[in-house]
């Protein structure tokens, strides 16, 4: 049997048929996979249906205890009051969205991330083609996203929701720097920056 396919952040995504919706409310929606599932452990899927880096976590639950996935470190990270949302659906508690996540919260990037991409930016300077965020520039030596990841020990995609942060709060603009060439990259955001 072919699974549906559903709009999630922009994106669509063809979802299995095993899936059983738990809860859905505001821009989040959670889902049972029963083949996963036995009868220790529930294999989840958490949906976010707003634009993001990451619009999809794979979970893992056992009454209260958390299964230790890349998925599940990401969420407790980036929105730690889900799982309490998550572990209450699951067991059977229900209960409201987290208040603070009615609305897209902003990510808070560590002030050592910021501080290392700002001064990789001003390294560069304008004699040297400039850092970006999109993948295909790392063969060039040009992806700043790979050098926080390599930096700070931390998952490319961890790494990006901090990049993509900063271009979000204006620290860091992505802009065409050379016409002629039609080269792209990142500068310091106007209010960032000495000029």
């Amino acid at each position: 049997m072919e699974g549906q396919k559903a709009r999630v952040g922009g994106r669509t995504l063809k979802l299995n048929v095993d899936e059983v919706e738990l809860a859905a409310e505001g821009d989040w929606r959670l889902v049972e996979c029963q083949s996963y599932s036995d009868g220790e452990w529930t294999s989840l899927k958490l949906y976010l249906d707003r634009p993001a880096i990451k619009n999809v976590w794979r979970l893992g639950l056992s009454n209260e205890h958390r299964a230790k996935t890349k998925d599940g470190f990401l969420l407790q990270r980036f929105y730690p009051s889900m799982w309490d949302w998550v572990a209450a659906h699951v067991n059977g508690r229900g209960g409201p969205l987290p208040a603070d996540q009615i609305e897209a919260a902003e990510t808070v990037v560590p002030p050592r991330i910021n501080n290392f991409v700002i001064e990789k930016i001003e390294e560069r300077g304008g004699d040297m083609a400039p850092l970006s965020h999109k993948p295909q520039t790392a063969k060039l030596g040009r992806y700043i996203v790979g050098m926080v990841a390599d930096e700070f020990k931390i998952s490319e995609l961890e790494a990006k929701i901090y990049v993509n942060a900063m271009i979000n709060q204006g620290v860091i603009e992505f802009v065409m720097t050379d016409r002629h060439r039609r080269v792209s990259g990142l500068r310091l955001g106007r209010e960032f920056s000495d000029v």
